[in-house]
């Protein structure tokens, strides 16, 4: 343990990826815990990464929770469009490749989930054209994107967006479509039917018929607070973003 200690002494810098994942186990809590302590006493600069803020890390103990909002949070939100663009450029360039711009804007108009998936796709790319010892221009782009669209489910129903929903939320789908106004039932609900519509494209009366409600309007004033909320909340937005991306794995 002395040498250990001695050995985080030493480091400038400490950055964890993915905490909410790393520190699932009771045990990683513990020694990550006192790192944690060794590098604050030490006065080095510690940076964490998560795809949720420390409350919202239902495993995580009260003491790394509090330890962790110490510091500066920082949101990072989805890349827009010139920053995906940019991306592409610059992943190509360090493989040795200098894209046309127009199979750089199409990737960059067409993957707009998550940065994995990009480079993901880049991958694909750069590797098809170099085995066929073809270009990467638009038409191979389309052709692989098109490839990787098509691995995603196209059956994708209203009863699974609301059964995700309640899971992430650790309630019942029964809960989403009941009349009960609880706060912990309200913003699933209303996060059900943002992705009703955001993902079947559903009208707001067929968005009302699927919770069991008569009236739309209820559906016209969720979505529109929860696309609000989107642009505004940490919390919201990492929700949606979680509970789209497991509607796709």
């Amino acid at each position: 343990m002395a040498g250990a200690v001695t050995s985080l002494r030493s480091w400038r810098i400490f950055f964890c990826g993915q905490a909410s994942i790393l520190i699932r186990k009771e045990k990683t809590q513990e020694e990550f815990f006192h790192t944690f302590n060794v590098l604050h006493q030490a006065n080095k600069q510690i940076i964490i990464s998560s795809d949720k803020p420390p409350r919202s890390i239902p495993t995580l103990t009260e003491r790394l929770r509090s330890r962790f909002e110490w510091g500066m949070a920082i949101d990072i939100q989805i890349p827009d469009f010139e920053t995906r663009s940019a991306i592409i450029e610059t992943k190509a360039s360090q493989a040795g490749i200098e894209l046309p711009r127009e199979t750089v804007e199409y990737m960059a108009s067409n993957i707009k989930t998550n940065i994995r998936e990009l480079e993901g796709a880049l991958n694909q790319l750069l590797a098809f054209c170099e085995m066929r010892g073809v270009t990467p221009d638009i038409q191979t782009a389309t052709g692989l994107i098109g490839d990787v669209r098509q691995a995603r489910p196209h059956h994708l129903t209203a009863k699974q967006i609301i059964d995700r929903t309640a899971k992430h939320f650790q309630i019942e789908p029964k809960d989403i479509l009941s009349p009960k106004r609880d706060k912990h039932i309200v913003v699933p609900r209303q996060i059900a039917m943002y992705l009703l519509r955001s993902e079947l494209h559903l009208s707001f009366p067929k968005i009302a018929i699927e919770l069991g409600r008569k009236d739309h309007t209820t559906a016209i004033h969720s979505i529109d607070k929860i696309e609000k909320a989107i642009k505004l909340d940490y919390l919201i937005r990492e929700q949606v973003a979680d509970i789209r991306e497991k509607l796709y794995a």
